[in-house]
C-alpha cells in the first residue's frame, strides 16, 4: 500500500460511527440509567416530499412544522436561484415534547435543537419545550449548508455563512417566507471594525476584559453577523434604500465566476465595480440605517403527498430513537432502546444490528480514551448479534450496511497499512455486505461509499478502479462529503490520476466540516504540490 494511502484510522476519530461521516465530537461520559418513558409515549410520523417528521406533538403541530421545512427548501431554490437535486439521502426530523425526554437524546446541555449529517441520514431534532425559535435558529442554519451542498459547487465561506444566518430567522408558513429579521448576533455590527477587538470589547453598556478564548469566540460571532448583513445587503438592499441597484443578478454571475477563478478578489472587483473593502463599507453604513425592511415572498411549494400523521408502534418508536440516540453518541440511551426492542420482537434484524452496532462504538470509545480498562471485551457478542442481523436481514440494506461500517473499522483498529489473513477475510465480509446494499438501493450514498472503501484499504492496483467507480458514485448521490473526497482522491493517487487528485483535496481542504480528513488532504496536497511544483491551493474568497 502507497504512503499516499494513509488508513483510515490514522485519519478519521475512532469510533464505528466516524466511518458514517457521522458526529466528530464524541461524547464518552455515561448518561446514567436510560428511562423507556420516550419509547412509551405517543408518537406519530408525517412523510411530506422531502421530510419524515416523527413527533411527540400532536397531528395539527406535526403537519405544520413539515410545511414550514418544505417551504424553507423550496424558499431556498426560489431565493437563491440554486436548482436543488433529488435528494440522495433522507431528512428525519424529531421533534420531543417534554424536556425529560430530549436529555436522554441531546448531545450536550441547554440546546433548543441539533443537527447532523451521516452517510444515511440528515438529522434534525427540535426541543418544543423550550421557544421553537431558538430550536430553528440553528437547524435550519445547518440545514441550509446541506442544500448548498446538493449544488455539488463550493461557495465563498463568507457567502455560504451569510445565506445560512439569512435563512435561519426565517419566518414560515405553508406557501410564505419572510425574510431580513436580524439573528441574535446582530448588536455585534455596533463593533464593526477589527482594531476594536484588540484588547476589549463592549457589549451593551458593560466593558470586558476577554481572554484569548473569548477573542476568539466574539471574533467568530463577529464574521458571522458580517456574513449576514453581507448577504442581506446582497438580496435586500434594493428594497431598503431608494434608488438603490438590485445586487442579485451581478452576485449570481459573481458566484460563477469565482469558482475558475484563482483570484476572488479580483472577480469581485470586476463583477461589482468596487473592491470587497468599500463593498464593506458600504454595507457598514447599512446595516446602521435605523430599520431594515423585510421581504414576504410567496413560494411555489410542489407537494406530491397529502401530509396526514400515523401512528408509530412501540416497537419502531424503540428502534427510531435508538437509531437517534446511537447518531448522537448516547450510548446507553442507545444500548436501552435497542434491547427494549428485542423484548418486543427478539429476532427484529435492525434492533439486532443497532444494538451490536451501539456495542462497538461505544467499547471501541471507551478503548481510545482508556476509560473502563476492567470492562469485559464484548467482541464475540457483537459479533453473534451481527450474525442474527444478517441472517434476518432479507432485503433491509440497513443491518448489512450497519455490519460493513463495523468491519472497515476493525480493519483499521491497529491503524496498520497492511492486511493480514483475519483482516482478508473481514474486508471480504463488509464488501459483500455493501454490495448487497448497494444492488438493493442504487441510490444509497452511504452504501456506495462504504463499497469504494473496502477497496480503498486494500492494498494492490485491482482494487482501485472499482474503488473509484463506487466512490465516484457516492460523490454523486452526496457531494462535498469531505471523507468520500478524500478517498476518492487517494484512489485517484493509486491510478496515476495525479490531476483529479490535487483538484479533490483542494475540495476537502476548502471543506467546512472536513475535520482531520482536511488536515490529512492539506498534507497529501502539500506533498503532490512539492513533487510536481504545482502552485498552493486555491485561497477562500472573501473569508
Amino acid at each position: 500500500m502507497t504512503s499516499l494511502l494513509p488508513c483510515i484510522g490514522s485519519i478519521l476519530p475512532r469510533g464505528v460511527i466516524v466511518l458514517m461521516g457521522a458526529i466528530l465530537a464524541i461524547s464518552t461520559t455515561a448518561c446514567g440509567a436510560v428511562s423507556k418513558s420516550a419509547s412509551a409515549r405517543t408518537w406519530i410520523q408525517v412523510h411530506s416530499d422531502n421530510f419524515h417528521v416523527i413527533s411527540s406533538l400532536d397531528e395539527k403541530a406535526t403537519v405544520r412544522i413539515a410545511r414550514q421545512l418544505e417551504t424553507l427548501r423550496a424558499a431556498t431554490s426560489q431565493v437563491l436561484a440554486v436548482p436543488l437535486s433529488e435528494r440522495s439521502i433522507p431528512t428525519k426530523v424529531y421533534v420531543f415534547r417534554h424536556q425529560t425526554d430530549w436529555d436522554q437524546y441531546a448531545p450536550s446541555e441547554n440546546l433548543g435543537g441539533f443537527f447532523h449529517t451521516t452517510w444515511r441520514t440528515h438529522t434534525m431534532a427540535i426541543n418544543s419545550s423550550v421557544s421553537y425559535k431558538s430550536a430553528q435558529l440553528y437547524v435550519y442554519h445547518e440545514y441550509l449548508h446541506r442544500l448548498l451542498e446538493q449544488s455539488g459547487s463550493p461557495y465563498p465561506l463568507w457567502y455560504e455563512e451569510g445565506v445560512a444566518e439569512f435563512f435561519s430567522t426565517a419566518e414560515l408558513d405553508a406557501n410564505s417566507i419572510t425574510l431580513g429579521t436580524p439573528p441574535p448576533r446582530f448588536g455585534l455590527l455596533r463593533m464593526w471594525r477589527p482594531e476594536r477587538f484588540k484588547k476589549k470589547a463592549r457589549v451593551g453598556s458593560h466593558i470586558v476584559r476577554q481572554t484569548a478564548d473569548e477573542k476568539e469566540a466574539l471574533e467568530q460571532d463577529m464574521f458571522y453577523a458580517r456574513a449576514w448583513a453581507r448577504v442581506n445587503y446582497l438580496y435586500l438592499s434594493h428594497l431598503n434604500e431608494e434608488g438603490a441597484p438590485d445586487l442579485r443578478q451581478p452576485l449570481y454571475e459573481y458566484l460563477a465566476a469565482v469558482l475558475d477563478d484563482d483570484d476572488p478578489e479580483a472577480v469581485f472587483a470586476k463583477t461589482f465595480g468596487m473592491t470587497m473593502e468599500e463593498f464593506d463599507e458600504r454595507v457598514e453604513a447599512y446595516v446602521r440605517r435605523d430599520k431594515l425592511s423585510k421581504i414576504r415572498l410567496a413560494v411555489n411549494v410542489p407537494q406530491r403527498r397529502s401530509l396526514t400523521a400515523t401512528p408509530l408502534s412501540e416497537l419502531e418508536i424503540a428502534q427510531e430513537l435508538g437509531g437517534l440516540a446511537f447518531r448522537t453518541a448516547q450510548w446507553d440511551t442507545a444500548e436501552g432502546m435497542f434491547a427494549h426492542a428485542l423484548t418486543l420482537e427478539p429476532e427484529n434484524a435492525r434492533a439486532l444490528s443497532g444494538l451490536a452496532h451501539t456495542y462497538a462504538a461505544a467499547d471501541q470509545v471507551r478503548k481510545d480514551s482508556k476509560q473502563s480498562t476492567a470492562a469485559k471485551d464484548r467482541t464475540t457478542e457483537i459479533e453473534a448479534l451481527f450474525a442474527q442481523a444478517l441472517e434476518r436481514a432479507d432485503d433491509d440494506p440497513f443491518p448489512r450496511l450497519d455490519y460493513a461500517a463495523y468491519a472497515l473499522e476493525r480493519i483499521y483498529d491497529e491503524s496498520t497499512e497492511t492486511l493480514d489473513e483475519g483482516q482478508a477475510v473481514l474486508l471480504e465480509k463488509a464488501r459483500a455486505q455493501a454490495k448487497i446494499a448497494a444492488e438493493a438501493r442504487p441510490n444509497s450514498a452511504e452504501a456506495h461509499a462504504l463499497l469504494g472503501l473496502s477497496y480503498a484499504l486494500e492494498p494492490g492496483k485491482a482494487s482501485v478502479r472499482p474503488g473509484i467507480r463506487a466512490l465516484n458514485r457516492a460523490n454523486q448521490l452526496l457531494p462535498r462529503n469531505p471523507l468520500i473526497t478524500y478517498h476518492l482522491a487517494t484512489l485517484a493517487l493509486r491510478a496515476g490520476m495525479v490531476d483529479d487528485a490535487h483538484v479533490l483535496l483542494r475540495q476537502v481542504t476548502q471543506s467546512r466540516h472536513g475535520g482531520a480528513a482536511s488536515e490529512r488532504a492539506r498534507s497529501l496536497l502539500a506533498e503532490i504540490e512539492n513533487r510536481t511544483g504545482r502552485g498552493a491551493g486555491k485561497p477562500q474568497a472573501g473569508q
